[in-house]
């Protein structure tokens, strides 16, 4: 009885201890600002390319893009002419991170 009453109590432990872990993950994750930069290879080099140039589909060159931050968080929200919009499939956090990183591409706004 008393080896029985252990391994329950070793199981729920591990059980616990499982479960704890992964939501402190998430909510550490959660707090991490978005990578701009990652969200901006996997959502816009198809059309802008890596640096920002490559005005594919008739992308602009964000290279001589001289939006500032509320225009860019509004056109990629939004999108504009074949652009996709992006409200729904990033969060406003991840939007905004990426009108940040976009800014970066442009050497006169650095």
């Amino acid at each position: 009885m008393k080896n029985v009453l252990i391994s329950v109590l070793c199981i729920c432990f591990a059980w616990y201890s499982c479960s704890q872990g992964g939501d402190k993950n998430t909510s550490l994750q959660s707090n991490l600002p978005p990578d701009g930069n990652a969200l901006f290879k996997k959502n816009c080099i198809l059309c802008h390319g890596v640096n920002g140039k490559l005005q594919f589909n008739g992308a602009h060159d964000l290279s001589k893009s001289i939006l500032d931050e509320a225009e860019r968080i509004k056109q990629i929200t939004n999108g504009k002419g074949l652009m996709s919009p992006f409200n729904g499939i990033l969060t406003e956090r991840e939007i905004k991170a990426v009108a940040d990183y976009t800014k970066s591409l442009n050497p006169q706004l650095k």
